[in-house]
């Protein structure tokens, strides 16, 4: 009977645990909250731009867009790119496994309008991906191929 309640205890001891380390962290959740405040973002007047830059974080929340945070080579600008829904990118290539911190691409897209600022610290320029090509020369998002949303 002590071992039967011992392991019940065990059992429940280690499921609660499991809960809380699969608990988001404060700077996952900040992330999470900076991917869909940028994809909410207007770049209807923004200006256009191409860097090659170093991929410093890429986020994948769910029901939203995602972002790649990078940074310029050879200057010290900062850019939060919106990608799109995480099944969008999956469906172009593009998934956790495509690209990873330090990973060198070409971003072509829009800055938000009024070149706002998101991010850890604010500190990254918010703009939106509609272009993003690896090294090699792989398209790994291409915003002209995504569905266009039905309408009403």
């Amino acid at each position: 009977m002590k071992v039967k309640v011992a392991s019940l205890v065990l059992a429940i001891g280690i499921t609660m645990l499991s809960g809380f380390a699969q608990a988001p962290n404060a700077e996952s959740l900040a992330l999470t909250n900076a991917a869909q405040a940028l994809a909410s973002m207007s770049f209807a007047s923004g200006v256009g731009l191409t860097t090659r830059a170093r991929v410093t974080t890429a986020v994948w929340p769910e029901r939203s867009a995602g972002m790649i945070l990078v940074e310029a080579i050879g200057s010290s600008e900062k850019y939060a790119f919106s990608t799109a829904g995480v099944p969008a990118m999956a469906r172009q290539g593009l998934t956790r496994f495509t690209l990873k911190p330090g990973d060198e691409v070409i971003v072509t897209g829009v800055l938000a309008n009024g070149s706002a600022k998101i991010g850890p610290g604010s500190s990254f320029y918010a703009a939106r991906a509609d272009l993003i090509t690896k090294a090699d020369g792989t398209h790994v998002f291409d915003r002209a191929r995504l569905p266009i949303p039905a309408s009403k």
